[in-house]
């Protein structure tokens, strides 16, 4: 059971969607061990991770053309966000029923204010809650990744 917020642009993606056919699991840092309003504000921790990055698998960087480091646009039915590929071993395609599933990992910590500044990783994800509390808990879902910069930059 969840709570589901009925609002414009809280769009699903359908079950096995070929439009967005990549996990995003969303993950705190530990250099911003806070949530990002508090976080990102803090020098120190702004010079250890100063901007949002994604991680992604070598394997996955190969299929869309994507180098370490290049810019990247993540994708769902709700927006899209920019960020810095890492391109990574960390990840690995799964194989699920004989098809390569690939993910994409996602720290939250990014915003429009403080001294690390960048997308926001909410602006992907449904708003939809935790049925007791109404936390928010999109933590995996679904989307897509190219490369290049949101606004063709």
């Amino acid at each position: 059971m969840t709570k589901i917020w009925a609002v414009n642009g809280n769009e699903y993606h359908k079950v096995a969607d070929p439009d967005y056919p990549i996990v995003i699991s969303t993950y705190r840092l530990t250099e911003h061990h806070l949530s990002g309003t508090m976080s990102r504000w803090l020098p120190w921790l702004a010079e250890l991770m100063p901007e949002l990055f994604c991680e992604i698998s070598p394997e996955l960087a190969a299929e869309k053309g994507i180098k370490n480091a290049d810019y990247v646009i993540i994708s769902t039915k709700r927006g899209e966000i920019e960020a810095r590929a890492l391109v990574t071993k960390r990840m690995r395609p799964f194989k699920i029923d004989g098809k390569t599933v690939h993910e994409i990992g996602l720290p939250w910590h990014w915003g429009w204010q403080g001294i690390a500044k960048g997308d926001v990783v909410n602006n992907l994800s449904a708003l939809v809650g935790d049925p007791n509390v109404s936390i928010h808990e999109a933590k995996v879902f679904t989307g897509n990744i190219k490369a290049g910069r949101k606004g063709g930059v």
